[in-house]
């Protein structure tokens, strides 16, 4: 009998993975992991202080669905992980005017890194998430592929994991949409909680991410806010404005302006025009197919944002894209997925966006 360790967080979806999984034959055994972060503080908490599991967010539910399935539960401490590669990629990606995606890191790092190393170690024969996507095997390949729900398909989030980890993980409702989930986790007798919308919220920041860079030791040094070419005034620090922002700059020229990049040389903000662009290179490409080559793909730049189309020119390990559109807020920092239909063959780290 195949052994599966079940990610959980307490929520609906992870608990009806695991019922399903247990349902089809599997060893089932839960596991939540312990960022090591305090959101009281926005600061990793020490890790080596012994956790309480009531004290962990999700920790007491998945412990109560575990107890309901009949099925064990551990709690796994990645303190050290997340803080390094998700906590830190984080801080520095607003030093250099980059737009984090801190939820892909995570999954590459800690969700199939990580923790799927530890349910290895611990004789598992698979990881199991609660993950709107499915897998397989295309042509030789095994790819992501999107979730059977286009309204709750997170492959974007899922485009920079190991293509060679895929092979040890299990989604198995990938094939579902959120009301089959709420049904079957009812039938189950699992909590089910009341429909709400789904939370965008970075899970370790409380608030506005400025002050968590704040809180964390970030200071910003003031510099020129720049409008086709003139100095307009100034602002708090580099770090503390995104690409794409229209609000919170407290620039007022008599018209709508956005933040359109960054000179970190000069240390300057560059306002102007709403962002759109129909070229940018993508770097640190994570490639699921020898099939990615040049060529012609869907392109989405963004957790549910349009789907772009557009030719790929590969050169020195970076992907060249030109879109058949302009399209607004390609931000630098932020992932490219590369789709052939319902497959990802590729996805890289926006590197140099062309803005029009």
């Amino acid at each position: 009998m195949p052994k599966v360790f079940v990610g959980m967080s307490g929520g609906v979806d992870s608990s009806t993975a695991a019922y399903l999984l247990q349902k089809d034959g599997y060893s089932v055994e839960g596991v939540t992991f312990d960022t090591g972060f305090c959101l009281r503080c926005q600061r990793c908490r020490h890790i080596e202080f012994e956790v309480s599991k009531s004290g962990l967010p999700g920790a007491d539910e998945a412990m109560h669905v575990c107890r309901h399935l009949g099925i064990p539960h551990h709690i796994v401490r990645l303190g050290h992980e997340f803080q390094s590669k998700v906590v830190r990629y984080f801080i520095d990606s607003y030093l250099i005017g980059f737009t984090p995606n801190p939820c892909v890191m995570c999954n590459r790092y800690i969700k199939f890194g990580a923790l799927l190393d530890y349910a290895l170690s611990r004789g598992a024969d698979f990881l199991a998430t609660g993950h709107y996507v499915r897998t397989a095997v295309h042509n030789g390949s095994t790819l992501i592929r999107r979730g059977n729900d286009p309204l709750k398909d997170q492959s974007y989030f899922l485009a920079y994991v190991e293509p060679a980890k895929l092979g040890k993980v299990l989604f198995p409702l990938g094939e579902m949409n959120k009301p089959q989930v709420r049904d079957t986790a009812s039938d189950a007798g699992l909590p089910v909680p009341p429909p709400s919308g789904e939370s965008q919220d970075i899970c370790f920041v409380q608030g506005d991410y400025r002050d968590f860079l704040r809180q964390n030791g970030v200071t910003g040094t003031p510099g020129d806010f720049i409008l086709d070419g003139k100095v307009i005034g100034r602002h708090t620090g580099i770090p503390f404005y995104s690409f794409g922002q229209r609000r919170g700059h407290g620039v007022a020229v008599g018209k709508r302006v956005f933040v359109r990049g960054f000179d970190t040389e000069k240390n300057q903000v560059l306002l102007g025009d709403i962002p759109a662009a129909r070229e940018f290179t993508a770097g640190k490409l994570n490639i699921f197919t020898p099939e990615f080559t040049d060529g012609r793909y869907e392109i989405q730049v963004r957790y549910q944002s349009k789907i772009a189309h557009g030719s790929v020119r590969l050169e020195n390990g970076a992907a060249h894209v030109m879109l058949d559109e302009a399209h607004e807020i390609v931000a630098p920092g932020q992932f490219a997925v590369f789709y052939k239909g319902d497959y990802i063959y590729a996805a890289g780290q926006i590197e140099r966006v062309t803005l029009l």
